[in-house]
């Protein structure tokens, strides 16, 4: 999987001697988990799911937006706010189905709010991820994970402090961040 090709890139870099300017992270804050290894197979929100049944694949991956960065689902969130969508399929109901079927839901998010240099848009967009990453976990995707973050030593607390409060709002549901290799060494 990813976390095991990242660590096998890791291990070919020589670890550097400076010193870490990472904050602290409390370790009540760290929260050990065993996961399982899976093999997700793409999957569209709303496309039908019988071919995955008959082919004996129990684990789907599926992106909470597109690649021009509209919204994969009907949102409720954009609804209430009255914001204009493109999504037409309404995840709480296609997650129920698939789990029926005993089957599992990745999903993953690109968050862009950190690339916006404007802080007040920034908080806004960041906001607004959250709320939709809420939103999925409450709709019960197995897992979600986050891609895009850039953490560097400028913006490590505040990449921190935003996923501490996706988590919260997120619940029970797994969160996990995809890191690009470069950005770990």
């Amino acid at each position: 999987g990813v976390g095991s090709w990242l660590l096998r890139t890791a291990e070919k870099y020589p670890a550097k001697q400076e010193q870490s300017t990472a904050p602290e992270v409390p370790k009540e804050e760290i929260v050990p988990v065993t996961v399982p290894r899976i093999k997700a197979h793409a999957y569209k929100i709303g496309d039908r799911y019988s071919s995955y049944l008959n082919a004996g694949i129990a684990q789907l991956c599926a992106p909470l937006r597109t690649k021009e960065g509209a919204l994969a689902f009907r949102s409720a969130v954009c609804d209430r706010a009255g914001w204009e969508q493109d999504g037409e399929a309404d995840l709480a109901q296609n997650v129920e189905n698939l789990h029926h079927n005993n089957l599992y839901l990745s999903a993953y998010m690109p968050i862009s709010g950190f690339a916006e240099q404007d802080a007040a848009l920034r908080e806004l967009m960041l906001s607004y991820e959250a709320a939709l990453i809420a939103e999925a976990a409450a709709s019960g995707v197995d897992e979600i994970f986050l891609c895009g973050l850039a953490p560097t030593q400028a913006n490590i607390a505040e990449v921190c402090a935003y996923l501490r409060r996706v988590k919260v709002l997120a619940g029970d549901c797994a969160i996990g961040v995809l890191i690009a290799p470069d950005v770990l060494l």
